[in-house]
């Protein structure tokens, strides 16, 4: 795949780079750009596969450059260091993107999808609901859970708690709905943590409006949720839910 790299900055622009010349042989990088409009007349004349676009530049944004193209013809990925708006309305259209500093196993998962997305092509209405969500400026208290033919829309006040099983991630919702999800816990961890969520034990996670009381049973701890389900607190992270719920 031909590959242009779009950041303003020049550490990380060099380390993503460094990461596909040494990791992604398959991957040749074509051209690197530190701003939109030089990124914008790159993709004209180079005509990338894909492309790793910075979100938040000097002058337009990545997002605004890339709402100019007509049609998308090359794989987007949004590469940011900012958990903001934008990165829900990312989600929310079901596109891809990566936090920085950018880790290679992410970077790995995100060229697969790049390549499945290539051979699939962009569906026309994920830009235009990215372009929409993006115009209204509308914060989305959801997450995007993605299932084998679709890709969910549920509130974070929805879901009571998570669990691992493997490399699968099992969200339990407040009305009884269970989803599985083909992520590990750990992959969503950091956004969860972000809107309420409590990492209680290596293999689960709870949503804190959903906790009802801490159970102590000499040393042991429990949290008890929406539902009646007990869910286990570690040693290690009795000291947080403390901070968190005592």
């Amino acid at each position: 795949m031909k590959a242009i790299l779009v950041e303003d900055e020049t550490i990380p622009r060099q380390h993503l780079g460094g990461l596909l010349l040494r990791y992604f042989p398959g991957v040749s990088i074509v051209g690197e750009a530190a701003d939109a409009a030089t990124a914008e007349e790159m993709i004209y004349h180079l005509k990338p596969d894909l492309v790793f676009l910075d979100i938040e530049m000097p002058g337009r944004s990545g997002l605004e450059m890339l709402a100019g193209f007509p049609e998308l013809n090359f794989a987007v990925i949004f590469v940011t260091a900012h958990n903001q708006y934008a990165l829900q309305a990312i989600k929310m259209s079901a596109l891809d993107y990566l936090l920085k500093p950018v880790a290679p196993s992410e970077l790995s998962g995100a060229i697969r999808r790049a390549e499945k997305q290539l051979r699939q092509k962009y569906d026309a209405e994920q830009l235009s609901l990215l372009q929409a969500n993006l115009k209204a400026g509308r914060i989305f208290p959801r997450i995007a859970l993605p299932l084998s033919d679709r890709v969910v829309m549920v509130d974070f006040n929805h879901i009571v708690r998570c669990e691992c099983e493997n490399n699968y991630t099992r969200f339990h919702l407040s009305d009884g709905g269970k989803l599985l999800i083909s992520k590990g816990i750990y992959e969503y961890e950091k956004e969860l943590s972000g809107n309420g969520f409590l990492r209680c034990h290596h293999s689960h996670m709870v949503n804190l409006v959903h906790v009802k009381s801490v159970i102590k049973t000499g040393t042991n701890w429990e949290l008890e949720v929406t539902g009646g389900f007990l869910v286990p607190v570690s040693r290690m992270r009795k000291e947080e839910v403390k901070l968190k719920l005592l």
